[in-house]
């Protein structure tokens, strides 16, 4: 999973900006033009540590960061599912 994109992200850390985070998995097609997936939104996040260091040889960052409520989006956490359940 790649958090981090930019340098733009770290200095949204350094600035205590907010962000968000989007996780996505992806599965196998369940029909054309779809598929399996799960989709999970953090809409309002503050990075609270952003170390730099070796991740597989590389210079990386693991970085830790708090949820918080986003009042514009009215959550703390979006949760979306494709499947082929049509409910639960």
């Amino acid at each position: 999973m790649e958090v981090i994109e930019s340098e733009e992200e770290r200095n949204k850390f350094l600035a205590n900006n907010p962000t968000s985070i989007e996780i996505i998995m992806t599965g196998e097609e369940i029909e054309a033009g779809y598929n399996h997936q799960l989709r999970i939104v953090l809409p309002n996040v503050r990075y609270t540590a952003y170390p730099f260091g070796n991740v597989d040889g590389l210079l990386g960052s693991s970085v830790a960061f708090n949820s918080y409520f986003s009042i514009g989006q009215q959550n703390s956490i979006s949760i979306v599912l494709i499947n082929q359940v049509s409910g639960y």
